[in-house]
This record gives structure tokens, sequence and C-alpha cells, in this order.
């Protein structure tokens, strides 16, 4: 017996009643981070280039922060201004919408699934290997973790420490590096190892493979004997290639946001260069070991 399901399915959201969307509070987001570009510097929250400013307008675009800590880089100024999301897009399905950091960053669809099995009678024995395989899903989340607003970061980094080699400034600044210790305020920031807001579903999940068989004995016509394997073969394989991925192995199948779902959000550029991150929050998403152990399972049985 075979079987084979393909699903392809997409959502477009419906407009609220006042104008927005479900999508609108990421574009906030997105908006938000814009401001701290260039592209924003002479947008007045009237007059905003392709709306990617928003009500921000020109209010961050400072290449120099002096209002807290004279001379701190903004180490955003340099960047591209990131584009918004169309509310008026397709996108795959989640159980929660992905945009904060405690929702869901992996879609529940599965796009083909595949069964086959084997029955092999001969006299009082019986044997059924069956085999699984479904292919990974989508994951993704635009809203991945926050990085530091330059404009609360109240001292730069002693030594006489320059922003040339520093890793938190990949586009450069004009100033001194700041101290993230002394930063109390937050940002939404893009992935840093993609450079973008990650669409809904942008990566792909490894394939998973499943082997389990079945045995069947039939000791005389009142009692037969029933053995489950489960799990005999168990692996996940393939998916999208990140950063994030490079330590993976057969046992993870899928992805999450940083602490395995937890709240706790990637730190983006909230370290001092040198710093390490802690494993749970070294990348933006983290593997999510599924994979189950094998198990067997007897049955008697008798008939009176």
């Amino acid at each position: 017996m075979f079987s084979l399901t393909f699903t392809r399915s997409l959502i477009k959201y419906s407009s609220l009643q006042n104008g927005g969307s479900v999508l609108s509070t990421v574009n906030l987001a997105i908006q938000q981070y814009n401001s701290f570009t260039k592209a924003c510097a002479s947008a007045a929250p009237s007059n905003n280039p392709s709306a990617l400013c928003g009500t921000f307008g020109n209010i961050n675009a400072i290449p120099t922060e002096t209002g807290v800590a004279a001379g701190i880089a903004n180490p955003y100024y340099n960047a591209p201004a990131r584009p918004l999301l169309d509310l008026n897009g397709n996108y795959l399905p989640f159980s929660t919408i992905p945009g904060v950091v405690e929702a869901a960053s992996g879609s529940y669809e599965t796009p083909l699934a595949a069964t086959f099995v084997l029955n092999y009678k001969i006299n009082k024995l019986a044997i059924s290997p069956q085999f699984q395989y479904f292919e990974g899903g989508y994951y993704g989340d635009p809203l991945t973790g926050n990085g530091v607003d330059p404009s609360t970061c109240t001292q730069a980094l002693p030594g006489g420490a320059t922003v040339a080699g520093d890793p938190r400034y990949k586009f450069g600044g004009t100033g001194t590096p700041y101290d993230a210790l002394s930063c109390t305020g937050e940002v939404p920031t893009p992935n840093p190892f993609t450079g973008n807001f990650d669409n809904l579903g942008a990566f792909r999940s490894p394939n998973q493979l499943l082997m389990h068989m079945q045995l069947s004995y039939d000791v005389s016509p009142r009692v037969a004997l029933t053995l489950n394997l489960a799990n005999i073969v168990n692996t996940c394989t393939g998916g999208t290639s990140e950063p994030w991925t490079r330590f993976a192995n057969h046992n993870v199948c899928g992805y999450l946001l940083p602490g395995y779902g937890a709240p706790l959000p990637y730190g983006s550029n909230f370290y001092n260069p040198g710093s390490t991150f802690q494993p749970m929050v070294q990348y933006p998403y983290q593997e999510n070991p599924t994979i189950q152990p094998f198990n067997a399972f007897l049955g008697v049985k008798i008939k009176l």
C-alpha cells in the first residue's frame, strides 16, 4: 500500500477595521529600524520615502549620537533600509503568526508526506514493514531578536576602541563604539546572518524518514502474538543550510526561536567585542531535537 499527500497552503490576511493587518506590527518594527538608517535622514513624518520610515520620520537617523553619550556611533546609519512586508501578499499558514518573540517560528504545513506499507504472510507468520517520509516544512520569523538603541547607550568602549574591525559595525560608522552594558533601549533588527527581517517561512526544515515493523505469529487458533517495532529508523537530513544549522545532526528535525520556544530573544548586537554568546542564544534560531527513540511493544491476544 502506498499513499502520497502534497500540500500547498497560502493565506492572504484580510484588512482590519482600522485599515491595517495582523502583519502591521511587523512593518511598524521594520520602520523603526529603518528610521535609524540614512535612508530616513531627510524624511519628515509626513514625507516618508516609500513609507519605509513610517511615523518615525528622521528623528533617529543620526550618524553619531550626542544626546546621551557624545560620540557614540550609530551602527545602523550606513545599513540599507529593509523592505516592508506586503500586507496584500500570500503567506504560509502558522498556528501563531510570527512577529513577536513568543510566537511560533514554524509553519504547520508539511509539503509532502508519503507512506509505504508492505505485508507478507506465510503460514502462521506475518511481516509488515512500514516506511514514512515527511518533507521538511517551513520556518522563519521576521522579528527574531533585538539590537541596541544607540541613543540609550551612555558609555563608549574604554581603551580608545574604534569602529574599525568591530563586528557590531558591519557597515562602519562615525564616532566611537558603544559599551553594550550601558545600553538600556532596544530596536528591532534584521537577522544579522541573512541581513533581512526573515519572511514568514523563509527557510526549510530537514526532511524526516522513518521505518517501523509489525510481526505477528499465530501460536494456536486461540493465541496470537504481535510485536510492534517503532522507530527502527528515525532520521532527519537536508533543509536550508544556514549558520545555525552547522551543528545539526540526524536528530534535528526542525528549528525554533532561541530558548526552545521560550521568550528569550536573540541578542543581535547586544554584546561587546570578544564576548561569547551562551549556546541557547548564539543564533536567531535553535535546533529542535524531536527524534523519538526506538520502541518495542509485545501484545498477546487470547480467544476464550
